[in-house]
């Protein structure tokens, strides 16, 4: 007799047998559900970032004051009430536009939406395409909220570069960022 025609007829007269493996693959499939939930994050942040530069930036190497801006929408599974966050950097550097193009690092300061904040060491790689650069970076957080947790960041910051060649030099970039804290 064939394979299929038994099975048929087995569920056609006899239902129950269908009722374990039918509830099988059902928790098998609510199990599944419930591990797709469970993100690798902790939190994850999207929104605009500005890069400005004062006095802006030129060929040759001077003294930069250097702020980075940036508002963000956050999503938190496991912390619902961080909805967003600002992030900011202020430094002041020896600086040229040639420098945009090198990786380094960086300590980012961000404040959450439940007043909480934290303090992340950004190691990040630069690359130049389309007027774009990409600006990709791992770090940890090394104070306050979060402690000890890895982050990642991508930045795609815009701006005319072709400004570097002017007296007043490039002084702004901004564009898309994506921040996470990661488990």
């Amino acid at each position: 007799m064939n394979i299929y025609k038994i099975v048929v007829t087995n569920i056609c007269t006899r239902p129950q047998l269908l009722v374990l493996p039918l509830s099988l693959f059902l928790l098998s499939l609510l199990s599944v559900h419930s591990k797709a939930q469970i993100l690798p994050t902790q939190v994850t942040c999207t929104g605009l970032q500005t890069h400005t530069y004062t006095p802006g930036l030129v060929n040759e190497p001077q003294e930069v004051e250097i702020n980075l801006q940036a508002n963000l929408i956050c999503v938190s599974l496991s912390n619902p009430t961080i909805i967003s966050a600002t992030r900011s950097l202020q430094v002041s550097l020896s600086r040229s536009c040639n420098d945009l193009l090198n990786g380094g690092s960086v300590v980012i300061d961000t404040a959450w939406s439940t007043g909480e904040a934290s303090q992340e060491t950004l190691n990040y790689t630069v690359t130049y395409s389309g007027g774009q650069l990409t600006l990709v970076g791992q770090g940890t957080i090394t104070q306050g909220k979060f402690l000890g947790l890895v982050t990642t960041d991508t930045m795609n910051l815009l701006g005319d570069i072709s400004a570097c060649n002017t007296p007043e030099g490039l002084t702004s970039l901004n564009g898309p960022v994506t921040f996470n804290v990661l488990l």
